[in-house]
């Protein structure tokens, strides 16, 4: 063909394309999110993927368009891009119950089953949609072989959805997994009964039949899968497989070469295909092959021969996908074996840890396993060795402690309780056994028999220093500061030279109030080694607590000099300019702290929290996943990565970070309390019972900590454990206003609520609290006392008028009961306060517009400046920009909304009304009949119905 002929036809085919070169701008992405909307509906999802893409190229921020473009991918099974789509939806505040079930289905597609486990899970559903969720993530567990896991999320599929038959199949498939044949029959029986033309069901039939080596029963069973649907490409898969397992190669061959046909990406299918492959040349070497040519082949020595067939075995391995080889147990082994005898240590382990994992029930690999470890000189995953040499070495003191201190490092406190006392049975004067043994049971919270445990050790061996010195810190943690200082003081009298000791026995001393004897001591110190930076520093923050700034600077910028690079030093800067209320200065210390020492996670952690408070919120989540991913067990690095994930509305994430922080802190009653609290901010309460519980073991006497502990297990209906704590409280702290407040909790919870209000109020007179206030205005509102309620509300309110929060309940009091006058003062005096919180601008904006007041759209753009995720606010903002005229935009705010509240009926009847008045009343009759169908009841309700009523007639229906 003559090139210049084929010119004008290029040109004319570029110039036909729709929308190639069309240039859009952000005032047009309704219109085109609109557009595609009514493409979908026609059936043109590759006309709706162009409106879509054109909408977000002219704003990349449109979350409706990201949701809908999901969406078109997923049913064009193109999971890849629909994935992207749904997560940028998620991480621009999409209703999860609009993106779980497609994402779920994009992530099982590519094989992406951690992912799927930590993007996918149950929540304030409908039990259908739960139920659909924990199936998915049964499915991911079992595909990664965590059969336990996967059992529970199918049986509480089952429980919340009754006669799901995809969480009945899941169950089947544990118990054949775990080859109980029987349990998986009956329900796999029970299957065929529910749905007896399911190709699932005989799929699975089969497959039981498979296991047990029943191959001609096998056979029939996945044929008449196949029967029901040509299609299922399990039931061919398994049918092959029968064949290679019975030695049928050719024929398995032939069908894999059809299958490849069919399914020419399969890596399962590719890899069947080179088994058969190589069974076949195996069965015809000895037959083609002469005694001649196999001579000459051994003309390579043994260790060559086996070189050449380990790489080959590794390249037919490592050619099949990751995911694939992880999903066979057979092909695991094979690969840690050859990479164990190449030497590849690191994968021999990554490819056995794996097998051992997936089939703890197969033939043990933990010798071959911890030898590669050992190579690799990880003793955490040296476990695995030294437990397999103790099987044949039971008693042996050194291995036990040596296995003790692992499993101490991996707060596995029980276990190394046992170990340690097992060494110490067959040497009773072990210091390093008795050592272990007493931090092993401080770990696991038993405080007293870790103390004695120590002491005793300390007294055994007078040498053993460090025995002493961890008794002394146990003794300061747990405030027994009489006990602690004699034996720092005894340390220091055997070591009198001992600069650590001095500088322990100062920190006692500060612990009881004596801040001269502990200057002295650091005085001391400094003296006698004027290079001992840890007690200048101490003398320095001696100085900030007494106040003495015009001390503490100096000092500290002095040491700087001396010590430039003293990451210690400038963090006790920054303290000292947060004290003195220096942001900018605290910034600047921390920030070169931290360039000095990255990995220092005091100063990380300290630095994650300065930017929490200045709203860094990008940073603070960098700089806390970096701590965090080089100090995976520190629990600064944790908590510092828990505090980002609540800041940043992830509570998800935040509770499985926070479950690791209350691991890490052990028995440490501070950190536990702290967990606790972040815990509560990440909305887990059952997280903060578990850390409170193990706080209290540590502290006992705490009553702050008690009460805490108290309500959240009566808010929690766990009423035995409570009526315990109850029963401390009242008979050693009866009159304190925890004590009484819980009583007043509790009798709210058993419906006595004038009793519980009595409580209440008796309390609030001596200690007044906002909290108790408003569960006095909730129990009014309860007893249907609504009028004594705003009256309460409006007394403190003049009595305590810098109480913002019961300011603003008040105010939300006047707006439920449509004071609307009253209702705009509060909010406008609240404004003038300083509460220029989202919540306040869109309650102003909300009242402004009933009063046809221009300042409400002003208002509402304020209010999603503060807070852009917020559907309520979304929701007013495009109603009032409905109600001023502009229609597409205030559908667009409206759309946005609505993702973000799927089943919210005041949106959709907004949506509904305007898309009404942009004439598509076929949409708006199909809107507000989904608004109806929610049955909640809602402002302007009455009005949606008219509406609809008016269209159904227009319509002729």
């Amino acid at each position: 063909m003559n090139r210049l002929r084929v010119i004008p036809s290029l040109i004319l085919w570029l110039c036909c394309q729709p929308l190639a070169y069309a240039v859009y701008n952000k005032t047009d992405t309704p219109q085109l999110y609109e557009q595609a909307l009514i493409d979908l509906d026609g059936g043109e999802p590759g006309s709706a993927e162009i409106h879509l893409k054109n909408a977000l190229q002219a704003d990349p921020e449109f979350l409706a368009g990201h949701v809908l473009l999901g969406q078109t991918y997923l049913s064009q099974s193109r999971p890849v891009l629909a994935q992207k789509q749904l997560e940028r939806g998620l991480e621009l505040g999409a209703d999860p119950a609009l993106i779980f079930e497609p994402l779920a289905q994009a992530l099982l597609s590519q094989k992406k089953f951690h992912q799927l486990l930590e993007a996918i899970y149950p929540g304030n559903f409908s039990n259908a949609f739960n139920a659909s969720i924990l199936v998915n993530r049964g499915r991911a567990y079992f595909e990664l072989a965590q059969y336990d896991q996967a059992e529970l999320a199918f049986q509480d599929a089952a429980k919340t959805d009754l006669g799901n038959l995809a969480a009945l199949l899941g169950q089947a498939r544990i118990y054949l997994s775990r080859r109980e044949f029987n349990k998986s029959q009956t329900l796999a029986d029970q299957a065929k009964t529910t749905d007896p033309e399911n190709a699932e069901v005989w799929y699975l039939l089969g497959s039981i039949a498979h296991a047990q080596n029943q191959f001609q029963q096998g056979l029939e069973l996945y044929s008449q899968a196949l029967a029901l649907n040509p299609k299922h490409y399990q039931s061919k898969l398994s049918r092959i497989g029968i064949y290679v397992d019975t030695g049928d190669n050719q024929r398995a061959l032939d069908e894999l070469i059809v299958l490849q046909q069919l399914a020419p990406y399969d890596p399962q299918a590719a890899y069947m295909l080179s088994v058969a492959y190589t069974r076949i040349n195996d069965a015809g070497a000895s037959e083609d092959k002469g005694a001649e040519a196999q001579l000459a082949e051994n003309k390579l020595t043994n260790t060559e021969l086996a070189k050449a067939a380990l790489s080959k075995a590794r390249d037919i391995l490592e050619s099949i996908p990751a995911e694939v080889t992880q999903a066979h147990g057979p092909s695991l082994l094979l690969s840690g074996l050859i990479y164990f005898d190449l030497q590849e240590w690191q994968k021999t382990v990554e490819q056995l840890e794996r097998y051992q994992n997936a089939y703890p029930a197969a033939p043990s690999t933990g010798k071959l396993l911890g030898s590669a470890y050992l190579r690799l000189n990880n003793l955490d995953k040296a476990i695995s060795s030294l437990e397999n040499a103790r099987k044949t070495q039971p008693r042996d003191p050194q291995l036990l402690i040596m296995l003790g201190n692992a499993y101490l490092k991996k707060q596995k406190h029980y276990k190394a309780v046992e170990l340690f006392s097992l060494a110490l049975e067959s040497d009773s004067s072990s210091p390093a056994a008795g050592k272990g043994l007493g931090l092993s049971q401080l770990g696991m919270g038993d405080t007293q028999l870790g103390l004695e445990s120590l002491q005793r050790t300390f007294e055994q061996n007078p040498a053993a220093t460090e025995a002493g010195v961890i008794l002394a810190i146990t003794l300061l943690k747990e405030r027994r500061y009489q006990q602690a200082i004699p034996i720092a003081e005894g340390l220091l009298q055997k070591a009198p030279d001992n600069l650590i000791l001095k500088n322990l026995l100062a920190s006692a001393y500060i612990s009881v109030g004596q801040s001269d004897q502990a200057r002295e001591l650091y005085q001391q110190l400094i003296e006698l080694d004027p290079q001992f930076l840890p007690a200048q520093i101490n003398l320095a923050k001696l100085d900030r607590v007494q106040g003495k700034m015009q001390d503490a600077l100096p000092r500290l910028e002095r040491l700087l000099q001396q010590h430039p690079k003293s990451a210690l030093l400038m963090l006790e800067m920054a303290r000292n300019h947060e004290q003195l209320g220096n942001p900018e200065q605290t910034l600047l210390w921390l920030e070169k702290a931290l360039a000095t020492d990255s990995n220092d996670t005091a100063v990380g952690s300290y630095l994650v929290n300065i930017y929490l408070q200045q709203g860094e919120l990008k940073k603070a989540l960098e700089l806390s996943q970096t701590l965090s991913s080089n100090n995976p067990e520190d629990w600064q690095a944790t908590k510092a990565v828990a505090a980002t994930l609540i800041a940043s509305n992830d509570p998800s994430a935040a509770q499985s970070k926070l479950k690791q922080l209350s691991l890490q802190s052990g028995y440490d009653a501070n950190q536990l309390r702290v967990t606790a609290g972040l815990q509560l901010k990440a909305q887990d309460p059952s997280g903060a019972i578990y850390s409170l519980s193990k706080a209290l073991k540590a502290d006992p006497g705490d009553i702050p900590t008690r009460s805490q502990y108290a309500s959240l297990l009566l808010q929690s209906q766990r009423m035995d454990e409570l009526e315990q704590q109850l029963d401390y409280l009242n008979t050693n702290h009866p009159s304190a206003p925890q004590t009484q407040l819980l009583k007043g909790d509790l009798l709210a919870t058993q419906g006595k609520l004038e009793d519980a209000l009595a409580t209440y109020q008796r309390v609030i007179e001596k200690y007044p609290q906002t909290a108790t206030a408003l569960k006095i205005h909730q129990l009014y509102l309860a007893t249907n006392r609504a009028d004594d309620s705003i009256h309460f509300l409006q007394q403190w309110n003049q009595r305590y008028p810098q109480d913002l929060a019961v300011a603003e309940v008040l105010a939300d009091g006047y707006l439920h009961f449509q004071q609307h006058d009253l209702a705009r003062q509060e909010f406008e005096r609240l404004l003038q306060q300083g509460a220029r919180t989202s919540s306040v601008l869109n309650n102003l904006a909300k009242l402004y517009l009933r009063a046809k007041d221009p300042r409400a759209l002003e208002f509402a753009q304020q209010a999603q400046r503060l807070d852009p995720e917020n559907p309520a606010i979304s929701d007013t903002l495009g109603w009032i920009l409905v109600n001023q005229g502009d229609l597409n935009s205030g559908l667009q705010q409206l759309r946005n909304a609505s993702v973000r509240s799927a089943n919210n009926p005041l949106v959709l009847y907004h949506i509904g009304y305007t898309l009404n008045q942009l004439e598509r009343y076929s949409e708006a009759r199909q809107t507000l009949g989904k608004a109806l169908a929610l049955k909640f009841s809602f402002e302007g309700r009455e009005a949606a119905q008219a509406l609809l009523a008016q269209l159904i007639e227009k319509n002729g229906e």
